[in-house]
């Protein structure tokens, strides 16, 4: 029996928060039945789970915080696996437990602004070389 949960859960905050790579791990976790325990604690408005990674079991904690409309709105993620911080694991539980069908989340994946555009344009740079190189996603002609 899936987990009741009070309302939605905004997946949007969760894949900005642990970042694409780490959401898409978790779906696939979730699509390969990792989870293997979810408990919703209201008081602290946190998800407490199982989660199985590689050789192991990992006991994750998701804390929330409402938004206006009451939807639940990603806080941050703790797990007790290497990486310890909003890591796939985190991205799993909370995927799970959410009101989508099974390993098809809802993302509303929004649009880099123009200025994260241009950071991740100018991070590209080689290092160490004392030049850095700008390399533009589009022609200049």
């Amino acid at each position: 029996m899936p987990l009741a949960l009070p309302c939605g859960i905004d997946l949007a905050s969760v894949e900005e928060a642990v970042r694409a790579t780490f959401y898409d791990r978790g779906v696939q976790y979730v699509r390969q039945g990792r989870v293997v325990r979810s408990r919703w604690d209201g008081a602290e408005t946190a998800l407490q789970g199982e989660v199985v990674g590689r050789g192991a079991v990992y006991s994750v904690t998701v804390y929330f915080v409402r938004d206006d409309d009451e939807s639940l709105v990603f806080e941050e993620g703790d797990c007790s696996c290497p990486v310890g911080f909003n890591c796939k694991h985190v991205a799993a539980l909370v995927v799970a437990v959410s009101d989508q069908p099974r390993g098809t989340p809802k993302r509303s994946r929004r649009p880099l602004t123009w200025e994260e555009s241009l950071g991740s344009v100018l991070a590209s740079g080689s290092a160490g070389s004392g030049v850095e190189r700008v390399r533009f996603p589009w022609p200049l002609s």
